[in-house]
C-alpha cells in the first residue's frame, strides 16, 4: 500500500464531504478511516486512535489489525473510535466506485446518529422466482421514471408502486423487511452517489449505467436489492423538490413516501390496470430470463443438499462470530443458508471459505470434509481453510468432524 496514495485518497474523501458540508443529512460524513490489507492486516489510517495502537508515519498513521479479525468494507469499532473500514486491495482505476465505497461506509459510520439502525431484516423471499420478476419490473419502471418527466414520469412511478405492492401481497410481511434493508443499505448508496457526482446529469448517468449490474443479475438478490432500490427511490424523492430526508425515520417505506409526495393513488386500481402496467415493460423477457435462472438455482441447491446432508462435513459451533466477505447467500429450505464465499472469525479462530460453500444453520457453520488436511492448527478441505487458535483442536465423530476446546485450556 502506498502511504502517499492513501493520504491523497483521504484528502479527496474530505473534499467530497466538505463540499456537502452536512447539507444532505445535517451532519458531515467525514471521520476516522482505516484502510486494511486483507492479507498482511497492515492498517493505514487518516488519524490517530485513542489507545496508541497506530503510529504516525508521514501524513498517515499505521499499525496492525488483529490477525483473526475480519477485514471488510464496513463501519467498525477499533482502539476506542468508530471508523470507516475499507479493505485493500481495491481497484484504484475505477475512481468513482472507490470513492463511492468510502462515502457509502462513511454513511454507515454515522447512520446510528441519524436514527437509521435498521437491521433485523430477513428477505429470503427475494430468492423466489415471482419476487425477482416483480422486483425487476419495479426497477424497470423506476428507471423509466428517472429518464422521463411529467405525465410519463408519474405513470412510471405508479407502475413501480403497483409492482412493489403486488410482490409484497405475494409474500406477507415482506413490506417491513424490504423497507428496512432499503433504508440500511439503500440510503448509504444513495448518499454515496449523490456526494460523488458533480451534477444532477452525472448522477442520472451513473444510475443508468448501474442498471445492468442489477437487471441482469443471476445471483441471489437477498442481500443486494436494497442497494439499488434505495438509490432509485432516493433519486426520485429528490425530484419531488422536498427535504424528505429531514422527516425520514427508521420504519418508513421509501415507496409509500414517494407515493405521498408525488400525489399518486393506487388504492382503486384494478387487475386490468395492473396488466396494462405489465404490458409497458418486457414482462415476457423477464419471465423467461428468471425461468432459466431458477432452473440453474434449483440445480445449485440440489447439489448443496447432497453436499451437506449426504457427505462427510466439518461442523463448527458459532459462539460470537464476526462475518465478512459473504456473497450471494442461498436459502436452503429449512436447512439454513449457504454462503458460497464467506470469512468467519470466532473464539476458535478464523474460517475462510472460497469455494463449495458454507452452510450456516442453528448457530453452526458447516463445510465439506472431503479431502480434509490437518497440519498443526491449520485445517483445510475443498474450498476452505480453518486456522484454529492454540486452545482448540479438531476431532472425528463417526463420518463427520467437529472442533472443541482443549481440556487443559480451560
Amino acid at each position: 500500500m502506498s502511504l502517499d496514495t492513501l493520504h491523497s485518497q483521504f484528502e479527496r474523501v474530505k473534499e467530497i464531504c466538505d463540499k456537502d458540508n452536512g447539507k444532505l443529512w445535517g451532519i458531515s460524513l467525514y471521520g476516522p478511516i482505516l484502510v486494511i490489507d486483507k492479507t498482511s492486516k497492515m492498517i493505514v489510517a487518516n488519524q490517530p486512535d485513542l489507545e496508541g495502537q497506530l503510529k504516525q508515519q508521514g501524513e498517515v498513521y499505521v499499525g496492525n489489525y488483529p490477525k483473526n479479525n475480519i477485514v471488510a468494507c464496513t463501519a467498525t469499532k477499533f482502539a476506542g473510535k468508530s471508523w470507516v473500514m475499507v479493505s485493500y486491495p481495491f481497484d484504484e482505476k475505477d475512481t468513482f466506485d472507490l470513492y463511492r465505497t468510502y462515502i457509502h461506509e462513511s454513511f454507515h459510520r454515522i447512520q446510528g446518529d441519524l436514527g437509521f439502525h435498521c437491521g433485523g431484516y430477513n428477505n429470503d423471499h427475494m430468492d423466489k422466482m415471482e419476487a425477482r420478476i416483480y422486483l425487476n419490473l419495479e426497477w424497470q419502471a423506476l428507471l423509466k421514471a428517472i429518464d422521463t418527466l411529467g405525465i410519463d414520469q408519474n405513470r412510471a412511478i405508479k407502475d413501480a408502486l403497483l409492482f412493489r405492492h403486488y410482490r409484497r401481497q405475494l409474500f406477507p410481511g415482506a413490506d417491513s423487511m424490504e423497507s428496512r434493508f432499503e433504508l440500511h443499505e439503500g440510503l448509504a448508496d444513495y448518499t454515496a452517489f449523490k456526494l460523488c457526482c458533480n451534477s444532477e446529469s452525472e448522477l442520472k448517468e451513473k444510475i443508468l449505467q448501474r442498471k445492468s449490474k442489477f437487471l441482469n443479475n443471476e445471483g441471489s438478490c437477498v442481500r443486494t436489492f436494497g442497494y439499488f432500490s434505495g438509490l432509485l427511490y432516493g433519486y426520485l424523492l429528490d425530484e419531488t423538490g422536498t427535504s424528505w430526508q429531514k422527516e425520514l425515520k427508521c420504519g418508513d417505506d421509501l415507496g409509500i413516501l414517494l407515493q405521498h409526495l408525488s400525489n399518486i393513488d393506487i388504492s382503486n386500481d384494478t387487475v386490468h390496470w395492473f396488466n396494462q402496467s405489465k404490458g409497458r415493460y418486457p414482462y415476457e423477457k423477464i419471465y423467461n430470463q428468471e425461468l432459466l435462472i431458477n432452473s440453474k438455482k434449483e440445480k445449485i441447491l440440489s447439489d448443496y443438499k447432497i453436499r451437506f446432508t449426504k457427505n462427510p462435513v466439518l461442523i463448527i459451533d458459532l459462539v460470537k462470530p464476526t462475518c465478512g466477505i459473504y456473497m450471494s447467500p442461498r436459502p436452503l429450505d429449512t436447512l439454513g443458508t449457504v454462503y458460497p464465499i464467506i470469512d468467519i472469525s470466532d473464539k476458535w479462530g478464523f474460517l475462510k471459505v472460497t469455494d463449495k460453500g458454507c452452510l450456516i444453520a442453528s448457530k453452526k457453520a458447516i463445510v465439506t470434509a472431503d479431502n480434509i488436511s490437518i497440519v498443526g492448527q491449520i485445517i483445510s478441505g475443498s474450498g476452505w481453510t480453518l486456522e484454529l487458535n492454540d486452545d482448540w483442536t479438531i476431532i472425528k465423530q463417526n463420518d463427520n468432524y467437529m472442533i472443541k476446546e482443549k481440556i487443559n485450556a480451560r
